[in-house]
């Protein structure tokens, strides 16, 4: 088995994962060893910083202090991802399989997460921080959450939400501004109303079941309203599918024919009187 012996005092201990880059036995010894290194003066490499520092010649500090550092953050930003680009051909690498493997042979599980003993400190320093197991369920983060957004949750308060959460949505054409959504309402209900009565007169072609299987707009109702399109044509029998639950889900908001075929398929069926 491995050991190694203090730089200062000649003490030897056991190599483990742990402690395979240590130098000294105590840090006693580890202040001893570095005062012993030639101290040197840095300027801070921050442009709007002229502080200067003193740290041992050995030391490879480039900044002041944390502020700083922070402040010059997309400098080394830039570095960081020029460097990944060199080394892997792409700025967003991220080797997840190495940190899994890592972690896998450090505590016997693929995240640090779900290791038992880290999960039993972290509940107990809950328990000695907020008297409960989960934070978001503690007392302190309530009146955190009250004193912050006057709501017990940030998403009970309407500003935040509405600056936030439904801003987000509204931008990823998720949800349906407040300002149109009236219109929108509007254009669904006569939508499910023709679909329904075209349903009654052709649905028993179909097998439809509640959980089974599930009636579906093939050119959904969210886009015919944005691109449109008359109630009467999302609504048609020529628009209408049956797909399995799951496919169903899957598939969301998102078209299994295009407007132009759409359209070509409800005239040819207006004249054929269908």
């Amino acid at each position: 088995m491995a050991s190694k012996k203090c730089k200062i005092c000649d003490s030897i201990w056991i190599v483990n994962s742990q402690n395979k880059n240590k130098k000294y036995c105590s840090i006693k010894c580890q202040h001893i060893g570095i005062s012993k290194y030639k101290k040197i003066e840095k300027c801070c490499i921050n442009e709007s910083c002229t502080n200067k520092f003193v740290v041992n010649d050995i030391d490879t500090k480039k900044y002041c202090s944390h502020k700083c550092a922070m402040s010059d953050s997309s400098n080394w930003d830039i570095i960081r991802k020029q460097t990944t680009l060199n080394k892997y051909g792409t700025t967003t690498f991220n080797n997840t399989e190495k940190r899994k493997k890592t972690v896998l042979n450090k505590y016997g599980v693929d995240n640090v997460s779900k290791h038992p003993e880290i999960i039993k400190s972290a509940i107990k320093t809950r328990l000695q921080r907020y008297n409960c197991e989960f934070i978001l369920m503690s007392v302190y983060y309530k009146n955190k959450m009250i004193e912050k957004y006057g709501k017990y949750h940030q998403n009970k308060n309407e500003d935040f939400y509405d600056s936030t959460i439904r801003k987000t949505q509204e931008n990823n054409g998720v949800w349906t501004s407040r300002q149109i959504r009236t219109d929108w309402y509007r254009y669904k209900r006569n939508v499910l109303l023709i679909t329904e009565q075209n349903w009654n007169k052709y649905g028993y072609i179909f097998n439809r079941g509640l959980y089974s299987n599930h009636l579906d707009h093939k050119f959904s109702i969210l886009n015919g309203f944005n691109e449109n399109i008359e109630p009467e044509i999302i609504g048609s029998f020529v628009n209408l599918e049956v797909l399995s639950a799951n496919e169903n889900q899957q598939k969301r908001e998102k078209n299994s024919i295009s407007k132009e075929d759409l359209i070509h398929k409800y005239t040819n069926s207006k004249q054929k009187g269908e």
